[in-house]
């Protein structure tokens, strides 16, 4: 009876820790406005929302961090916040019907964001890669891999409730009072909802060390975006990782270093195995591609984008691209794969 009572009153704590932590935590969703760029991509038909840093000075978002110019341009313009959708409308249409440059890179900001560049860069609506696109992260935007059966973070946040439970039955088997257990098991939850909840995202770097300027930040944890430029079979091989038959990453340039995101735009890989079946896989935010599909050794294999090709030259044997596609290139590789 004494332990099922340890038990419901650790769970009781629990709970309540819980509650609190996901208050704390929604009050800062709410502060961040996290519909927004749904909002943007429903009102302008666009393909994929635009990230947070559209508007906010970096991923997270939170209160007082919308400070972008076209942030500003959309709050002249009555977008209000919270997660009113009509307000959001009513900017968009207003930054349209008045043609608003929120960087006078002479490109109107709707005009931008269609387009998939940054309105808050002048000389973004010539072309490029654009900050304001959804950024490839683990556990935020990015589709899981199946990895390890179970995530760091979730190891982390067990280990955390655990500690948490212990500590509560410690302190009544001691005679210690409720309260105080209850205050002990508050920052353990809180501490484990946090871990359950983060996000490993890229960084920002400079263009002079990744030309995309983003670099894969997320460690070794499952995600379609992780480690690109590296050879990704042996490494999971290596570490239980899911297995491909193909797999690579796709760069713009020949000279790339490991864990640098690749082209972000889709570009499909073509593969040819020895019976003459073709396969085309189509590359990820990161610029990674992968597959499954049985492949008969040897295989030919070419990039195609903008209806034009990037054909390997010859026939090879391992489905493990970046093996040899390295920055420097290996096996006579010239580099990195590239876009035609």
């Amino acid at each position: 009876m004494r332990t099922a009572n340890v038990v419901k009153g650790a769970l009781r704590a629990a709970t309540s820790a819980a509650l609190s932590a996901a208050l704390l935590l929604s009050a800062r969703g709410a502060a961040a406005s996290s519909s927004y760029p749904g909002d943007l991509a429903t009102n302008l038909g666009l393909s994929k929302a635009p990230g947070c840093t559209v508007c906010h000075d970096n991923a997270s978002g939170g209160s007082g961090t919308a400070n972008k110019p076209f942030a500003k341009s959309m709050k002249d313009a009555s977008l209000t916040g919270g997660s009113n959708a009509a307000s959001v409308k009513t900017a968009i249409d207003s930054l349209k019907a008045n043609g608003i440059d929120s960087d006078g890179d002479g490109t109107p900001d709707v005009d931008e964001l269609v387009a998939g560049t940054d309105p808050n860069a002048a000389g973004a609506g010539s072309g490029g890669p654009s900050p304001a696109a959804p950024d490839p992260s683990f556990g935020c935007t990015a589709e899981i891999a199946p990895s390890r059966s179970t995530s760091r973070g979730s190891w982390l946040s067990i280990a955390l409730v655990g500690a948490a439970v212990v500590a509560v039955a410690r302190r009544r088997r001691a005679g210690g009072a409720s309260r105080r257990a209850r205050l002990t098991m508050v920052p353990l939850v809180s501490a484990a909802i946090l871990a359950t909840g983060a996000c490993y995202e890229t960084s920002f770097v400079s263009t002079s060390v990744c030309s995309s300027g983003l670099e894969w930040t997320g460690g070794d944890t499952g995600s379609p975006d992780m480690y690109p430029g590296q050879a990704c079979i042996g490494c999971h091989r290596q570490d239980d990782g899911p297995l491909f038959t193909i797999a690579g990453t796709v760069y713009e340039k020949l000279a790339e270093a490991d864990s640098c995101i690749g082209t972000r735009a889709p570009v499909k890989v073509i593969i040819t195995d020895a019976d003459k079946k073709s396969i085309a896989i189509e590359t990820n935010e990161a610029g990674n591609f992968y597959s499954r599909v049985a492949v008969k050794m040897p295989y030919t294999a070419m990039v195609v984008a903008n209806g034009k090709q990037n054909v390997m030259k010859g026939e090879h044997s391992n489905g493990d691209c970046n093996a040899c596609h390295t920055a420097a290139g290996a096996g006579k590789a010239p580099g990195r794969i590239t876009l035609p």
